[in-house]
C-alpha cells in the first residue's frame, strides 16, 4: 500500500511538500494443514504434519487442542536461528522463526472407531490470529484371538480323555464368535 501525504504551507518558498508513504500491514499467521483425508486404525500412531508461517517473522504462539486426547504434538521443527519454548500442556512459543513444523502423532487406542479433530490457534505478537481443524477417522481395527496355555493331557493305555472345551483357553479382545479347528500329527488319535 502506497500513499503520498501532501503538507500545504504558507510558505512562499515551498507551498507544497509530497512525501511518499509505504503502509505495510501486519499479515496473520499461516496454518497449512493435510489436504487429504486422514484415516487412522485402532492401535496405529501415524503422524501428520502442520505448518505455522508467520509472514514477517514475528515472535508466535501456537496452542493445540484435541479434546479427545488422542492426538498430540511429539515434535516441533522450527526454520532459521529460530527456537521455541512450551508453555504448559498445549502452547508454544516461537521465537527469532518465521515458520515452525509440528509433528502430530494420533494415537487412537481400540475401542475408540469414530470422528475427531484437533484445533491449532496461532497468534502472533501484534494479535493477528488464524486457526485451523484437521478432522481425522479411527477406523476400527479387528484383533486377533488371545490364548492362554492348554495343559497336557495325559491319558492311559485303551481310555478317552475328558473333553476338552476350547472355549475355556481361548477370547477375542473385540467379543467376536471364535473358530476353532483342531489338527493332530498322528492320525486317529484324536
Amino acid at each position: 500500500n502506497k500513499a503520498v501525504l501532501v503538507i500545504k504551507s504558507n510558505d512562499p518558498s515551498v507551498p507544497v511538500v509530497n512525501f511518499p508513504i509505504t503502509l505495510d500491514r501486519n499479515r496473520m499467521p499461516v496454518i497449512t494443514v493435510p489436504g487429504e483425508a486422514i484415516v487412522v486404525s485402532e492401535g496405529t500412531n501415524p503422524t501428520v504434519q502442520v505448518t505455522v508461517t508467520e509472514p514477517e517473522a514475528d515472535d508466535f504462539t501456537i496452542v493445540f487442542t484435541d479434546n479427545a486426547g488422542i492426538s498430540s504434538i511429539t515434535s516441533i521443527d522450527v526454520d532459521g536461528e529460530g527456537s521455541y519454548e512450551k508453555l504448559g500442556e498445549e502452547g508454544i512459543k516461537v521465537k527469532g522463526a518465521n515458520k515452525a513444523t509440528l509433528n502430530v502423532t494420533i494415537s487412537p487406542d481400540y475401542e475408540t472407531a469414530g470422528n475427531y479433530s484437533f484445533t491449532v490457534f496461532a497468534a502472533d505478537a501484534f494479535n493477528q490470529e488464524a486457526s485451523a481443524t484437521v478432522e481425522y477417522t479411527v477406523e476400527h481395527a479387528n484383533r486377533a484371538p488371545v490364548a492362554t496355555e492348554i495343559p497336557d493331557v495325559q491319558i492311559a493305555v485303551d481310555n478317552t480323555s475328558s473333553v476338552i472345551n476350547f472355549a475355556d483357553y481361548f477370547t477375542d479382545p473385540d467379543g467376536d464368535a471364535i473358530t476353532y479347528t483342531f489338527s493332530c500329527s498322528e492320525q486317529g488319535i484324536a
